[in-house]
């Protein structure tokens, strides 16, 4: 019988109660590699204020332990977030798992800003450190001269950095990493999503949106082509699932533009919620102006949905034309023509062939399969 080895993630991102979709990608990888492994979880959560420094959660999800604690930075324009408090959190809470008996075998990282603590605790107690980078900031090249000095120093020291694509990989390149890159893909949960045993008709056809409301999802271009669409058809509706800073924005745009008979807007959903969302609709939209790996992608595409979709980051490496359609970012007429296109044929898509890939490279088994070979590869390659 395989021995069960031990991983800590020390992640800058994980959900919270105040934050429930915040670094829930992180949270999948977590899943993913607890199918094969003991993890827990190191997560902290900056404040602003005194009265909520020092507080520390500690509690098992899933499986897994999780210590989540605050500490204190004030909000300082320009200022990076990696502070002392940050590294005493992260100390006291590895300390405190170690007199619990959890004494990790890896300290795998996500994100940069938890790599530098990682790579210092594993230099002192020679300990291997793998560290998967999950920021489009680095492809999208609006890294800070102090970011970029504190990534080189943390992610050159690990031993090996993991990417969700090729496109982060290139781009952490560029920034000067030079260790060893390998890709393994965000990951979603088969009990969850699944396609329909039957496909469910409805009198009009929905598109599905689910997505944080913030500019950088393009909702605005989406907008605009619904718009046209609207003066050709009314044989359709957008259900949209999320909420985010630009929720009210959205809403009054939609007003604006006349669409409100059209556009729904449902708020913040359970993984549960976003399934059965899916597993209704005609075919998923993303239409943004950047993005990695989208986890809501994959999710889509384990339902069986078709997609349209934007030619950003890490998404043509996992879309292709059997499974949707990819157009420019920021091309109102192009997302236009695909929209109206997918009205028309989205049955045309082998939806059955679309969950099979899906569940084929992106299950929480086959995720987290790859990770317990890297981890095996990166102890074995210290002995």
């Amino acid at each position: 019988m395989r021995k069960r080895k031990k991983i800590l993630f020390i992640t800058a991102w994980y959900p919270s109660a105040e934050w429930p979709v915040s670094g829930i990608f992180v949270k999948e990888h977590a899943k993913s590699v607890a199918l094969f492994n003991d993890v827990a979880v190191i997560h902290g959560m900056r404040t602003p204020h005194l009265a909520g420094k020092n507080k520390t959660n500690h509690w098992m999800d899933h499986g897994i332990r999780l210590i989540q604690f605050r500490y204190y930075l004030p909000y300082m324009p320009g200022r990076n977030n990696i502070s002392p408090n940050y590294f005493m959190g992260v100390l006291s809470s590895f300390i405190r798992l170690l007199r619990e008996g959890f004494s990790p075998d890896i300290i795998h990282a996500h994100v940069f800003t938890a790599a530098l603590p990682a790579v210092i605790i594993g230099r002192l107690t020679s300990r291997p450190v793998v560290v998967t980078e999950h920021w489009s900031i680095f492809a999208r090249h609006r890294l800070r001269p102090i970011d970029h000095i504190q990534a080189r120093l943390a992610l050159n020291k690990a031993d090996i950095v993991l990417t969700v694509s090729k496109d982060l990989a290139d781009a952490l390149r560029s920034y000067g990493i030079s260790t060893d890159i390998e890709i393994v893909p965000n990951t979603f949960d088969t009990s969850i999503f699944y396609p329909p045993r039957e496909l469910v008709t409805h009198k009009k056809k929905r598109i599905l949106l689910v997505a944080l409301l913030t500019p950088i999802k393009g909702i605005d271009y989406l907008f605009k082509a619904l718009v046209r669409l609207k003066q050709e058809r009314d044989d359709f509706i957008l259900d949209i699932v999320g909420d985010g800073p630009s929720s009210s924005e959205y809403k009054s745009l939609s007003e604006k533009l006349g669409l409100t008979k059209m556009i729904t807007f449902h708020g913040l959903k359970t993984k549960k919620e976003i399934a059965s969302f899916m597993r209704n609709a005609s075919f998923f939209v993303l239409p943004s102006l950047w993005e990695n790996m989208p986890c809501v992608l994959v999710e889509a595409m384990a339902c069986g949905l078709p997609l349209v979709t934007t030619r950003v980051g890490g998404i043509p490496e996992i879309v292709d034309e059997k499974m949707g359609i990819l157009v420019t970012p920021g091309d109102t007429d192009e997302l236009y023509k695909a929209l109206r296109y997918m009205l028309d044929n989205y049955n045309r898509y082998p939806r059955s062939e679309i969950a099979k890939y899906a569940h084929k490279n992106f299950s929480l088994q086959s995720v987290g399969s790859k990770l317990d070979s890297i981890y095996s590869k990166v102890i074995n390659g210290r002995t």
